[in-house]
């Protein structure tokens, strides 16, 4: 009796330790889903029942080896199930590394190099040794002082200087050999170039050395939970404005927190090169999203790039708002602030050149053009007047082209909001999709597309998209000016820049306002300032 006990038990050992290997792995996908938190709680709950529930039978049939027919069947569903927990957590994984990458961002790297004319004798970093190199004297000195300090390293001493006030200066002192070199962070190269007489500088300097200088974000306005921003908060409610600042915490699977509103800067960088997207640079595209969580509403608001106004790092001295990006995400995210009166606590970068991507992993999106045009670049592409349907391509052609409108850059503005416009919609439309299609978006992002919004957020945001029962109204608007010629902050000359129409920017806040205290507003209230009586 006692060996055929033994032997039963033997017999039950197989099953015991396939169940085992099963739960575990079980356990581990759904700890990674679980951390990854991009699906609604009632789904994470109904997944990990029905694989509780196969575990339970693999068990059942896998127990007695002597039931071959029984075992046999549980070993091929074991097998299935092993399977398909693998790749799903491989999925797992690879989703909430890129998420990681992607979001929570609070670092940007400025390029900073080293230059002499080209033509000349000096074609490396040692050949300046005993050169004089021309500086900055008071623009982006930090990111110019640690170049200096690792060229001193690399040469073996400390380098001369000479101090100059601007780009300008700095560039005519280099061609007029007064110095034989000069430190110059690359995005005062794309400055230069709208510069009357530097259009050409690129192909007149030679570059010998780039360093690469990590720079944290810091923020001039009050950060959120600050005492500061607590005054700040104090004064908005007291316009009975909600502005809710989410917590820091993870929250678990499907806990979306309700009354609360998000102000996010949408920042477009229009650069051919994908690898732009690390370094500090021009931005082209200026949209606060105002996104409200309990009216499933979100505004776009859309600020000219050569719209006139002060740098929040420029004492009261106006530059275009395109400008704001060369000193960092930071500085548009607190001159658009100081516009409309907000503490804009988060941004998504974008760079144009690699948004093809994300457009084609989307499927396609379909876009409302104001106009019949056909673009002037080389691809030629027609566009109808009303809606258009666009892969990546002809929404990348769609939002660079202004040489087709009047109003130039002003509509190639609205063009690319429309395009935002459009991929807020397509992913809208998807629905729960969105989660399936998850990584695939995800690896289209790499390269031109970054955030600071913490991955808790963005998450709960998704669940409440794949949540919601009524559809997300989606509205734009974009503030208007006048043409006028004045000298920036950042540069020397006179240059065509837009005044603000003070009115309608008065009208974006207004319109902020509602969506931000949960008013329901309409098309007809976007539509323009001139239909409000203002």
């Amino acid at each position: 009796m006692a060996r055929r006990r033994r032997h039963r038990r033997r017999k039950g050992v197989l099953g015991k330790l396939l169940t085992l290997i099963l739960l575990a792995l079980a356990a581990a996908v759904f700890y990674l889903l679980y951390q990854v938190n991009i699906l609604p709680f009632k789904y994470f709950v109904a997944g990990a029942l029905l694989a509780a529930l196969l575990v339970v039978l693999v068990g059942v049939l896998t127990w007695n080896i002597r039931h071959k027919a029984r075992f046999l069947l549980g070993t091929v569903l074991w097998f299935a199930l092993v399977c398909a927990l693998t790749l799903g957590g491989f999925y797992l994984y690879n989703t909430h590394q890129a998420m990681q990458a992607l979001t929570g961002v609070n670092t940007e790297i400025s390029r900073v190099g080293v230059y002499v004319r080209s033509g000349g004798e000096v074609s490396s970093l040692e050949d300046t040794r005993d050169l004089t190199y021309g500086i900055l004297s008071y623009l982006d000195t930090e990111n110019t002082t640690e170049a200096l300090s690792r060229i001193g390293r690399r040469l073996g001493g400390d380098v001369k200087t000479t101090l100059y006030n601007n780009p300008a200066q700095l560039m005519d002192g280099l061609m007029d050999g007064e110095v034989g070199a000069i430190v110059l962070n690359e995005a005062y190269l794309e400055l230069l170039q709208e510069t009357e007489g530097y259009a050409d500088i690129r192909s007149r300097l030679t570059e010998v050395s780039m360093e690469n200088v990590e720079n944290t974000i810091k923020r001039q306005t009050a950060a959120p939970g600050s005492a500061a921003s607590a005054q700040e908060e104090a004064s908005q409610q007291s316009q009975g404005l909600d502005i809710s600042i989410p917590g820091s915490s993870q929250s678990a699977p499907g806990a979306v927190a309700h009354d609360q509103v998000y102000t996010v800067y949408i920042s477009g960088i229009d650069n051919q090169v994908e690898t732009a997207m690390v370094a500090k640079s021009r931005s082209d595209v200026n949209i606060l999203a105002t996104i409200n969580l309990d009216t499933n509403q979100v505004l776009l608001v859309s600020t000219p790039r050569d719209y006139f106004v002060p740098l929040s790092i420029s004492n009261g001295i106006p530059d275009k708002l395109t400008h704001a990006g060369i000193y960092g995400i930071d500085v548009s995210m607190d001159t658009l602030g100081m516009l409309y009166g907000l503490d804009i606590a988060y941004y998504v970068r974008v760079n144009f050149a690699g948004f093809e991507n994300i457009v084609d992993a989307l499927g396609g999106i379909t876009v409302y053009s104001e106009y019949e045009f056909d673009s002037k670049n080389i691809l030629g592409y027609h566009f109808n007047q009303g809606y258009n349907r666009m892969n990546g391509e002809q929404a990348l052609v769609f939002a660079r082209e202004r040489f087709s409108f009047a109003e130039g850059d002003m509509q190639r503005g609205r063009n690319q909001m429309e395009v935002i416009y459009g991929v807020l919609e397509k992913i809208q439309s998807m629905g729960t999709d969105v989660i399936g299609n998850f990584n695939a978006l995800l690896r289209s992002l790499t390269g031109s597309f970054e955030t600071n919004i913490p991955m808790n957020l963005v998450t709960q945001i998704l669940q409440e998209e794949a949540n919601s029962i009524d559809d997300w109204s989606l509205y734009s608007y974009g503030v208007v000016g006048t043409d006028d010629n004045q000298v920036p902050y950042s540069m020397s000359q006179a240059v065509y820049v837009m005044r603000p129409d003070q009115a309608s920017v008065d009208y974006a806040i207004s319109l902020m306002q509602k969506v931000r205290r949960g008013e329901i507003i309409s098309e007809q209230d976007v539509a323009g300032y001139h239909n409000s009586g203002i």
